[in-house]
């Protein structure tokens, strides 16, 4: 845990100064997007936020943005050079006062967009396009009138085509996407591209691969991706585990669970569907911070890098990881797909039920795409920022910092 005192923000980034910007970031109080905020105010730079009045729980934007800074343990110049605005990426003028929105077209320089959102849900493909898309369009419409001359945006790695190997960095044809989410940020490139090339604009994107929380200090306010099957492993643990002390079992020997009442492990043969080749590619908070800020400090580097682990994590790996933090044995990994899989009558219904559970993310697990980095690597690797190997170690010290703050519950975010 990260010890009292010390600012998280100085243990992931470097913070190099350069002279000094002022930028306008959208999604800060989302978590790569109050990460950047964050490291660029630490940075010396003057950093606007462009965050909405109320959230859904009614928390104002200063509110929620001071939050997120204590959490960050942001230094009192850092909260110095950052100044909130109120406004909302759904309204063609981003609601903002004429006021506010005079100023914002006078002084912005360059934009980090990370607004966006994540949900990978067909039932709210329309919510995400409203987001990624006419949100973006908003933003486009509104620098388009001041003197913003560089536009730096947040995508995904995995809008890259699947057959590619490996996926290069830049834009590829439209393909099968696994969700509306990456379908979402395709043609959000796309228009980025025709808009910063229509206007004369310097465009980068960064495509970030699997984000999880802080490699060093195990901390994170974002809770899906990595830790959802996790989550979900530990919820069945407990179900069944509850089952077998207070119920005789009647539902777990069912499926197969047991309890060892020497060491208190709980047998439960969940079995994870691969492809041959798979794995999951795995990037800390910490590093995908760094790597950022050092392409945006590179004055002349403009495109699309991809910011990924040079090494997939195999499933292998995790579901060992897991078992042994969670003290679960029994589970596996058999190298079939989770369609054969949910086709065979003789799969248990165990698995059945964590497939429910895995299903908007079961298309990674299964994914074989490796993505190529020559171009981000060009500025990083002599710049000595590297992506650590995930290992026990940092899975054990992030799923610590997941279970200890109740996955997000206690931390008042």
């Amino acid at each position: 845990m990260l010890p009292k005192g010390k600012s998280p923000i100085f243990t992931m980034t470097r913070c190099r100064s350069k002279p000094e910007k002022r930028l306008l970031v959208t999604g800060a109080t989302g978590f790569i997007g109050s990460h950047l905020a964050g490291a660029l105010a630490e940075a010396g730079h003057s950093v606007f936020l462009l965050i909405r009045a109320l959230n859904a729980e009614g928390t104002t934007a200063y509110d929620r943005w001071n939050r997120i800074a204590d959490w960050l343990g942001l230094s009192p110049a850092a909260r110095a050079r950052i100044k909130v605005f109120v406004g909302n990426l759904d309204d063609p003028d981003l609601n903002l006062s004429l006021d506010d929105a005079r100023f914002l077209k006078a002084n912005i320089e360059e934009i980090v967009h990370a607004a966006g959102s994540t949900s990978f849900s067909e039932k709210k493909r329309n919510e995400i396009f409203q987001t990624n898309l006419i949100g973006l369009k908003n933003i486009l419409s509104f620098v388009d009138r001041g003197i913003c001359r560089h536009i730096h945006a947040i995508s995904t790695a995995y809008v890259g085509e699947g057959t590619q190997t490996p996926c290069r960095e830049c834009i590829s044809p439209a393909h099968d996407f696994f969700n509306p989410y990456e379908e979402s940020k395709h043609q959000a490139e796309i228009l980025l591209r025709e808009f910063c090339n229509r206007k004369g604009l310097r465009l980068s994107i960064y495509r970030p691969s699997v984000v999880y929380g802080n490699s060093l200090t195990g901390r994170t306010f974002r809770f899906n991706a990595l830790y959802h099957p996790v989550r979900s492993i530990a919820y069945l643990r407990d179900l069944f585990k509850k089952d077998l002390l207070e119920n005789a079992g009647t539902q777990a020997r069912k499926m197969g669970i047991s309890l060892d009442s020497t060491t208190q492990t709980l047998h439960m043969p969940i079995h994870f569907q691969k492809r041959q080749g798979t794995g999951v590619n795995l990037i800390p908070i910490d590093y995908c911070t760094d790597a950022i800020l050092e392409l945006m400090n590179v004055t002349e580097k403009e495109g699309i890098f991809h910011i990924v682990n040079t090494q997939n994590t195999p499933l292998t790996d995790l579901v060992s990881f897991a078992g042994r933090f969670l003290k679960v044995s029994g589970m596996g990994v058999d190298g079939v797909s989770a369609q054969q899989a949910q086709q065979d009558p003789t799969s248990g219904a165990l698995d059945h039920l964590f497939l429910r559970y895995m299903e908007a993310y079961q298309p990674y697990i299964e994914d074989t795409r490796i993505f190529d980095d020559s171009r981000a690597a060009r500025t990083l690797s002599p710049a000595g920022i590297r992506c650590p190997k995930f290992s026990y170690a940092i899975f054990e010290q992030c799923m610590t910092y997941a279970v200890e703050s109740n996955w997000g519950r206690t931390l008042g975010l």
